[in-house]
């Protein structure tokens, strides 16, 4: 069935001008008539998804970072948006966001301020867990965000990011610095686990060295992270 219009006309009347057309007694009628389109369907209010979605990692942490949409999918302006939830997965390519691994708080869309060129940063710290990381350095897990509108719905997911699962060490326990006559004695507490020889990952201990009341740092050395729980370096170059 087609879309009927609606064609609304104006009637005007007006008299005939007497002096010049004395015969003429009937009234003139001037019409003018203007179209009205159809009506257009009311907007669902779903945020665009995001194209912008970056991720850094640094220890256990994923820092998942975005520009909150400031138009709907049908390039209305946002009023406001919800909920955003946070998915991964170990796949190459996420298809829908299934359980999410986190959900960010509502935040004001870039619609809603003032100034329509300031952009409202979304963000989220993601962990990883000692299961997820690996020593492989082929292994990946890949994030994606679906931003929800006030009543929890979305129009799919975000760009996807990918994010390598290989096991970084924790900071070292018990570090302590002791001065002889050799230079300065650094010892510290090893928590690395065996290392699988058949992987091409390596770990290592790098230490700094930093004169008081200056910002460069000068690299002292490198430590392999053995198997061994104890790990000690003289730094003779002092």
């Amino acid at each position: 069935m087609g879309r009927a219009g609606l064609v609304v006309c104006f009637f005007r009347m007006r008299r005939p001008t007497l002096t010049l057309l004395p015969a003429l007694g009937a009234l003139l009628m001037v019409t003018a008539c203007a179209t009205i389109g159809p009506p257009q369907p009311t907007s669902l209010e779903l945020p665009k998804p995001p194209s912008d979605l970056r991720a850094s990692r640094k220890g256990d942490r994923v820092i998942l970072t975005w520009t909150v949409p400031s138009v709907t999918t049908d390039r209305q302006t946002v009023r406001g948006v919800g909920p955003t939830e946070i998915c991964r997965g170990l796949e190459p390519a996420l298809t829908q966001c299934g359980a999410p691994a986190g959900v960010a708080a509502a935040q004001p869309s870039s619609g809603a301020v003032q100034s329509s060129k300031q952009k409202v940063a979304g963000s989220y710290t993601d962990s990883l867990s000692g299961q997820l990381q690996r020593d492989d350095p082929s292994s990946f897990i890949t994030y994606a965000i679906e931003v929800l509108n006030a009543g929890g719905r979305g129009a799919g997911l975000s760009n996807q990011v990918r994010v390598p699962l290989v096991r970084t060490l924790p900071p070292p326990r018990d570090f302590a610095a002791t001065v002889t006559g050799q230079g300065v004695v650094l010892t510290w507490t090893n928590d690395i686990r065996s290392v699988n020889p058949e992987s091409s990952i390596h770990y290592l201990y790098r230490i700094y060295r930093r004169q008081e009341g200056s910002r460069q740092q000068t690299v002292v050395a490198d430590i392999a992270a053995r198997d061994a729980p104890d790990l000690t370096l003289t730094d003779s170059g002092i």
